[in-house]
């Protein structure tokens, strides 16, 4: 575990060190370097080998960052790969959408092959989906079976959703809404505002049921990534005038209320949402899938600017620390069904489209909101934290224009022994990262250090303690 830890936190210092400029928000926000993340990550994707069934959920999820991405740059090169993507898998969900106990994974490749039909309307496009969809219609099961677990939140019912919209038949969406809100009163605890992975994990009434090891409820970050995206993807396809949009909408702003308070430092999410010390290590999937919500949230005035844009905002600037040079995303849990450990060289086809879905709704923010979000009227530097520390503690400062920063730590001999930032830094909210190690990498001893911070004619100085 502590491996683990020392490897996360030095990939963040890495990050903060060797490309400064990540931290500075005219290189974040602009749509034209939004694009150009979004592709860098979209391409790296495409051009790995393919690990799962073609047209299984880990892919299908893929493919909607993938049209996102079209949809975004309007590269056509995007599209041309979601069509043969389709193309490949005959326009079929797998085994008909019709078999399993989870059968509802089966049908998220069809929000893709939903999509090409909206460009190009053929109705082979949509053949597999319908006949899977009316045969659920025909043989009916409660939504506490159908979607026995939150990931079918964005499997199935944006697909049904987009189905009624394509076909033009609101029994797909009724059919929907009966499944939603049969699950919604299995899983989603209204105390939390959070959903269950599945009743596996649920508190009785007595109280007894599974915690984290720190007696917290377990929610699994990703498991509530899935629930949140798959609202606003259902909202999407929805009429404004349904009956019963007015609850999707508050599920919407309960959930994100609750997901803004539990964001971490580094603007991401951890696997475990409300134990975030049980698995500190951010996790990237889970993070995309709620800056998407959030920001569509925004875009869509449902969700209010102030309170809300300073989330979606550090949200992106954390996930696109995470993107490697070569594009791939890293922090990305593994398959699983509950809060687990994760490392900087995890990674997976579907936290790639949930990077892709998030940038496609950043891209969409006025990029002069975004710039001068946290932009303060006066220099500040907050105090370290945790401290006393170990393995790493975060020094959060502002600075209100642009100006040369120098951030570096001392002995109590008054001799320097790391530097945490040197250079000309760009106005607004930045954090620097220190791991209780020295410029040439070397562990120092614990006890007493000191900070020394300058930007501009600003100074401020304060005590840090390293414990090992």
């Amino acid at each position: 575990m502590k491996h683990i830890l020392l490897l996360f936190f030095l990939f963040i210092l890495f990050y903060n060190t060797i490309f400064p400029g990540i931290n500075e928000k005219k290189e974040i926000f602009l749509k034209d370097d939004i694009t150009a993340v979004m592709k860098k990550v979209c391409d790296w994707q495409l051009g790995q080998p393919r690990r799962y069934r073609n047209n299984d959920w880990t892919r299908a999820t893929f493919f909607t960052g993938v049209m996102a991405t079209y949809h975004t740059t309007n590269d056509e090169k995007y599209h041309n790969a979601a069509l043969e993507w389709a193309e490949e898998n005959r326009w079929e969900l797998f085994d008909g959408g019709i078999s399993g106990r989870d059968r509802g994974n089966e049908h998220c490749a069809g929000q893709t092959y939903l999509e090409l039909f909206f460009i190009q309307k053929d109705s082979i496009r949509i053949a597999s989906i319908k006949n899977a969809f009316d045969y659920i219609i025909s043989n009916p099961k409660p939504g506490n079976e159908e979607w026995w677990w939150c990931d079918a939140l964005f499997m199935s019912p944006p697909t049904m959703a987009r189905l009624s919209a394509a076909a033009g038949e609101q029994k797909y969406l009724d059919f929907m809404n009966t499944l939603w809100w049969e699950n919604n009163e299995m899983l989603y605890d209204t105390e939390e505002h959070l959903y269950y992975r599945d009743s596996t994990f649920k508190i009785n009434e007595d109280g007894s049921g599974p915690r984290t090891r720190n007696g917290k409820k377990v929610f699994w970050g990703r498991g509530n990534g899935w629930a949140a995206a798959g609202l606003v993807r259902v909202l999407q396809s929805m009429p404004t005038d349904y009956p019963e949009r007015w609850k999707y909408i508050n599920l919407l702003k309960e959930m994100s209320e609750k997901l803004a308070s539990l964001q971490q430092i580094d603007g991401l999410w951890r696997t475990s949402l409300l134990d975030p010390d049980e698995y500190p290590a951010p996790e990237t999937s889970c993070s995309g899938f709620f800056c998407y919500a959030l920001a569509w949230g925004l875009n869509q005035g449902i969700l209010e600017e102030d309170k809300y844009l300073p989330v979606a905002a550090d949200a992106w600037k954390g996930l696109v620390r995470c993107v490697d040079e070569s594009g791939k995303l890293g922090w990305v849990q593994k398959v699983g069904s509950y809060p687990e450990a994760v490392s900087r060289d995890d990674t997976e086809v579907y936290g790639a489209g949930a990077f892709l879905l998030a940038g496609s709704e950043i891209a969409k923010i006025d990029e002069e909101l975004l710039h001068n979000i946290d932009i303060p009227d006066k220099f500040y530097v907050n105090k370290p934290y945790p401290n006393p520390f170990n393995p790493i503690t975060t020094i959060r400062y502002g600075i209100p224009e642009d100006c040369r920063v120098r951030l570096a730590i001392y002995d109590i001999l008054g001799r320097e022994i790391a530097v945490l930032r040197d250079g000309i830094t760009s106005a607004g909210v930045h954090e620097a990262f220190w791991d209780g190690r020295n410029d040439r990498g070397l562990s120092v001893g614990s006890g007493v250090y000191f900070y020394r911070f300058k930007a501009g004619n600003f100074t401020e100085h304060g005590k840090i303690t390293f414990l090992k």
